[in-house]
């Protein structure tokens, strides 16, 4: 139902010595799954660190946790984080999702002011991240600062996604 009545719960995680937050989903048709991407924090002996993770769930199943859930690696000691994911409507063939996040180098969860933003495309029928690149084509560098990405939740048949996000020196 359109007003919420019928809510199941597909996705749930319970780890006291964990945290996720900053939820995004997107429904990919070609491959027929619903994606939940959300930041994944944990500690390490360097320190505090994040990451996102992704979970797939077969959109025909209303089972509790049916799906598969897949972090992205850390490269060192960094914080991912304000992930956004856009998805595809029925009609586009292709079986892919997009996945933009912030990321800063630190081990502290700091909001540096050289944060940047990362944009990954996703095969949800394989359930593999891409290759993917900075939002703005280069890094950051020591002059900028960028934030909060977000994506649009959909691609048509022939459209793309677009990527917004927060820009500052």
């Amino acid at each position: 139902a359109s007003d919420f009545s019928s809510r199941i719960v597909i996705h749930a995680r319970q780890n006291p010595a964990e945290s996720d937050r900053n939820v995004t989903c997107c429904y990919v048709a070609a491959a027929n799954k619903w994606l939940i991407a959300y930041q994944h924090e944990y500690s390490i002996a360097q320190g505090r660190v994040s990451t996102i993770a992704c979970y797939y769930h077969p959109a025909s199943l209303t089972t509790l946790n049916a799906g598969n859930n897949w972090p992205i690696p850390a490269i060192g000691i960094q914080a991912f984080t304000n992930p956004d994911l856009g998805g595809t409507t029925a009609g586009n063939t292709s079986p892919r999702a997009i996945l933009a996040y912030q990321f800063d180098d630190t081990n502290s969860m700091a909001n540096t002011d050289h944060s940047d933003i990362w944009v990954t495309q996703i095969d949800a029928n394989t359930e593999q991240f891409l290759s993917g690149g900075y939002a703005a084509g280069s890094a950051v560098g020591s002059m900028w600062d960028r934030e909060n990405p977000s994506v649009n939740q959909v691609a048509g048949t022939n459209d793309g996604w677009i990527v917004a996000y927060q820009e500052r020196r």
